[in-house]
């Protein structure tokens, strides 16, 4: 199963650590750790520990998400790559859960799931709620072989997504390279 300590370091890195921010194009606000006053307007975000941060972002990200229940530890003797492309999925909806909403991520898995299942397999509701059925979708397109194209399809969603608010002119430019920084691809 994923682990969120393999993950929480990078985040917190990406998000700025304790360094506080209040870009005016920001429509986050005033934001430390990632945490943005927006997103949680009772909090005071200048006394935000990191590991209040750490606590939030496995509260509400990381546990909605259900990432600690995709597998991240296949037999390597039949899937050389599973470990490794499990992992990367692991790492993308959780950074996209943070920057652009739990539900958003959500349904970009179970979309990207949907365009790469097998045909005999079921396919997903694309509802945004990671339960049962979407963990169990996914782990098994990773166990199967299809881990690699789960991957792409995924990331290739994410980086059009942002793409797409530049390009709408919905977000500035300026913030277009950080944001892709997250994805791994």
């Amino acid at each position: 199963m994923a682990d969120f300590h393999n993950h929480i370091g990078d985040l917190i890195q990406q998000e700025g650590g304790s360094a506080i921010s209040d870009d005016p194009d920001d429509r986050g606000g005033l934001t430390k750790y990632g945490i943005s006053q927006k997103a949680f307007p009772d909090l005071e975000i200048r006394d935000l520990t990191e590991e209040m941060a750490r606590s939030i972002y496995y509260r509400d990200y990381w546990e909605p998400l259900g990432l600690g229940k995709i597998w991240t530890h296949y037999d390597e003797s039949r899937h050389s790559s599973a470990n490794a492309y499990a992992d990367l999925i692991v790492h993308n909806v959780f950074f996209f859960g943070v920057n652009a909403g739990v539900r958003k991520a959500a349904r970009y898995l179970q979309v990207a799931h949907n365009c790469v299942r097998r045909e005999s397999d079921p396919g997903l509701i694309e509802d945004g709620i990671v339960g049962p059925k979407t963990l169990a979708g996914v782990n098994s397109c990773i166990a199967n072989g299809g881990g690699r194209s789960l991957h792409v399809a995924l990331a290739a969603s994410i980086i059009m997504h942002y793409a797409d608010l530049v390009h709408r002119a919905i977000c500035p430019r300026k913030f277009l390279r950080g944001w892709l920084n997250r994805v791994y691809f």
